[in-house]
This record gives structure tokens, sequence and C-alpha cells, in this order.
């Protein structure tokens, strides 16, 4: 369960696959509801701002990429479906945490969070007071945080199911 293979849910205590098992074979969700449905909206959104497009939820305390749309110029960020990423540090980590009870909040800013590069944010109080800022803005914008030639923008494109927030949309821009 630790390694996000295997997750159990907490209402019903059933187990079930988690999904780290896509990084296993690289498997692309095209048939599932998420994909069938986000699918047109992403592709365009890719095709007009020219970058690519992420969709991507959290587990086990990680951002998990479902899919992404690639740009037409060569990327200069490779992200894998099912690669995980630190929520402290990634907008759709931010974007994510935000929106979760003070208690989880609480939980995952006492881990030690690691500084990828010299503008991640650690500081648990500042993380906080971003936090704010992001549920205030409804969106969140990053400059070199995880990568240091990467800006990440995750804009309010936000699917919403049973008033849960699951799935989340980003772009990475290059800083020029």
């Amino acid at each position: 369960m630790g390694e996000g293979f295997l997750t159990k849910n907490p209402k019903t205590n059933h187990y079930r696959l988690g999904l780290a098992i896509l990084s296993l074979g690289g498997a692309i969700f095209s048939h599932h509801e998420l994909y069938e449905e986000a699918l047109p909206i992403v592709s365009d959104l890719s095709k007009t701002l020219d970058e690519s497009v992420h969709i991507c939820l959290m587990e086990n305390e990680k951002v998990v990429y479902l899919f992404r749309i690639e740009s037409r110029h060569p990327d200069r960020l490779v992200t894998q479906i099912g690669r995980t990423n630190p929520l402290h540090c990634t907008s759709e980590g931010l974007c994510i945490l935000a929106f979760q009870s003070d208690d989880y909040i609480k939980k995952v800013l006492q881990k030690e969070l690691y500084a990828y590069t010299p503008y991640t944010v650690t500081q648990p109080d500042e993380l906080v007071s971003l936090l704010s800022e992001i549920r205030e803005k409804d969106y969140c914008l990053l400059k070199s945080s995880y990568y240091e030639t990467i800006r990440a923008l995750l804009p309010p494109f936000i699917i919403m199911r049973q008033k849960l927030l699951l799935h989340y949309l980003s772009l990475d821009i290059p800083i020029e």
C-alpha cells in the first residue's frame, strides 16, 4: 500500500489497485470515463496554447499524472503516465492540497519537505499562506518551484464529481 499499488477505501474498507499500477506499463486511460470526457477539452487547450497539458489527481500524498496531451514543439518537461510528484512544490499538488481538510494539510506539512530548487517553498507557515491564496484566487502559478526552467500554471479547470475535487488539469510553460 505504501508504494501506491494498492489503496483502501476508508468508507467501505475494500481494497483496489492504486494508480501506481499505471507506472508499470505506461497504460493509458483510453477507455476511462475521465479520458473520454476531458480529451476534447484538453486537446483544444493544448492546441490553443501550444503547450502540453496534464490531467492528474492525488494519491498517497503525491500527484499522479493520468494522461497528457503533448504540444507541437519538443517538450522540455518529461511527465509520464503514472508518474508521481510531490504535493508541496508543483502547481497541481498545491491546488489539490489547498482544498483538503486542515488535518490533512497539517499531516502533509509535518513531514520534511525537500527543496528541489532555490524557489521551492518548504516552510509550513509559508505554504499555509500559499494554500490560502490558491483557495482565494482559484489558481496556482509557480515559477521554478520543482524545475528551474518551468513556470507551472494550474488554472481553474477543475472537474467536479460529487462535490469532491478529484481531477486537475495543468500546463507547464517554459521560462524564456
